[in-house]
């Protein structure tokens, strides 16, 4: 029964709510079958309702706000309340019926948007970038190359022009020469094709013996001029279990081991030697190869991995070696570096994790 009392009171209604009854009566007993009610609900009917004699009204599904509900009666002699009674209630809503819910909603969905962006700027940046050291590359690549692939072959065709104008040519002294272009000519190609296939293949990962493949690449590099004067101190743990790629890692092996004995100096030096030391420490592979060679000046040990940049015109070479052992090096998760002093050595250090996902 509504009353003026109730009626200014307000009662929150929690979410979840599915149905709202009310139940009226007029205050005459004297022919209550003739009672009439009308009734309305402020937020919801713009109307009141048609007379009846039904003294109860039931809603359902109200959304979340504020609503008033007003109800008026009359008695068999047909007068009505002008005054009538109501009740406010509010119906709480959802957390995600909340204004503060869709406002959240739409910051963060900004917020997603504004990632994505920045993240696709920075991918952007990052190939953007790749692509400008690509192209640096192949200008440095394209003017060294015609260099140093045209230079031996225009040695070895100037030699076989004098050879043809001179009678009495010595042929060990050109064949001597020509050899030697030769050599300077599969050097590169060689290194090339290790620039090559460390760019475009795929990483395999398989158990490495690192014993066997300093001896292997000692053997292969037995025929330069250095080798037979230069004591090879080895010094490998066998006992390393690593899983890593073994042609990247020849690589970089092959390349620093090469220039520690053709840049020496077997005979300026009392005891020329070259330590190869590989050890396992945590999770890496560490590999030191060090000499006592005639070192690197200071000023050129920050550029030595540079493409196609030679320290020294003393002995012949493409400029690419170490480029390519940063890059394989890189490419393997690993780290390089070198510590050199004039006259009294370089030592490399490579450290490389021990093992490595296809």
């Amino acid at each position: 029964t509504l009353s003026h009392v109730i009626s200014n009171s307000v009662i929150t209604i929690p979410p979840g709510t599915l149905r709202y009854s009310f139940r009226y009566s007029v205050l005459s007993y004297s022919a209550p079958t003739r009672n009439l009610f009308r009734y309305k609900l402020d937020g919801l009917d713009n109307d009141w309702s048609e007379a009846t004699t039904v003294n109860e009204v039931e809603y359902t599904n109200l959304r979340p706000g504020t609503y008033t509900f007003r109800i008026s009666g009359c008695n068999d002699n047909q007068v009505w309340n002008t005054d009538g009674a109501f009740l406010t209630f509010i119906v709480q809503p959802y957390f995600y019926q909340t204004i503060w819910f869709y406002i959240t909603i739409i910051f963060s969905v900004m917020l997603l948007f504004y990632l994505v962006y920045k993240w696709r700027i920075s991918i952007i940046n990052k190939q953007n970038e790749a692509l400008r050291k690509v192209n640096a590359e192949l200008d440095r690549f394209v003017y060294s190359a015609s260099h140093d692939l045209r230079s031996p072959l225009s040695s070895l065709l100037g030699l076989i022009n004098l050879a043809k104008d001179d009678e009495q040519w010595d042929k060990k002294e050109y064949l001597s020469l020509m050899e030697k272009s030769v050599k300077r000519l599969d050097t590169f190609i060689k290194d090339i094709i290790d620039f090559s296939r460390n760019a475009r293949l795929d990483i395999t990962a398989e158990p490495i013996n690192f014993k066997k493949i300093v001896e292997d690449i000692l053997e292969d590099l037995s025929y330069m001029e250095n080798f037979a004067s230069i004591e090879k101190r080895l010094m490998i743990d066998e006992n390393i279990n690593c899983l890593s790629d073994e042609k990247r890692i020849r690589i970089i092996l092959s390349n620093i081991i090469a220039n520690a004995i053709k840049h020496h100096w077997p005979g300026r030096i009392e005891k020329p030697f070259v330590e190869i030391k590989i050890t396992e420490q945590n999770k890496s592979v560490a590999i030191s190869v060090s000499d006592n060679g005639p070192g690197i000046p200071k000023e050129h040990q920050q550029n030595i991995f540079k493409m196609f940049f030679r320290a020294t015109n003393r002995t012949p070479g493409s400029g690419l070696g170490l480029y390519i052992v940063q890059e394989t090096v890189l490419r393997l998760n690993g780290t390089v570096s070198v510590q050199s002093e004039v006259d009294k050595g370089t030592s490399f250090v490579v450290y490389l994790p021990k093992e490595i996902k296809n």
